[in-house]
């Protein structure tokens, strides 16, 4: 995912305080296939942040404790590309679809990182952060069995991501 961020710091001796907000675009997808015909897969399309952060400057080399709030959005599917040859009445022997929902889980967040300047406005960072997004359904309509809703877990999660920063 690529994205950008903005934030402020106050410094006060050797210690940092501030706040960023960051939001990042981009095709994060995972499938499983069950071994026969259905597909189920999942993409995240977004994900941002807002948090608060404190940390302690080392001459330029700083690590820090971060903690806020985290969203994502994330679509869910199923597909079937053609009918199946079961005996029985089943999802795919119905015929081929494919359908999709999307929804936003949103929750806390709580981290760490490390920030090192190269020079007096730009710096390098790198950041871990665990998340507790909560629970979704989605609901879609397949043929012969109608509408079905699915719960999606997003109880622990984790991010791990460099970052390059511009101070003005």
């Amino acid at each position: 995912m690529l994205g950008g961020q903005l934030g402020y710091n106050f410094q006060f001796g050797r210690v940092v305080a501030g706040a960023e907000a960051d939001i990042s675009f981009g095709q994060v997808k995972d499938f499983i296939r069950d071994g026969n015909y259905l597909t189920y897969n999942g993409k995240l399309t977004q994900m941002g942040t807002i948090r608060g952060r404190l940390g302690y400057d080392f001459n330029g080399f700083m690590p820090y404790i971060t903690a806020g709030w985290m969203w994502n959005r994330l679509e869910q599917g199923s597909t079937c590309p053609a009918g199946a040859p079961f005996p029985v009445v089943t999802v795919c022997n119905v015929g081929q679809f494919n359908v999709a929902s999307t929804q936003t889980f949103s929750g806390f967040t709580i981290g760490g990182g490390a920030e090192y300047a190269l020079s007096r406005n730009w710096s390098l960072k790198g950041e871990v952060l665990f998340s507790n997004l909560g629970k979704q359904e989605y609901s879609a309509t397949l043929p012969v069995f109608g509408n079905v809703t699915t719960s999606v877990n997003q109880d622990l999660s984790y991010v791990a991501r460099m970052g390059v920063n511009y101070r003005f």
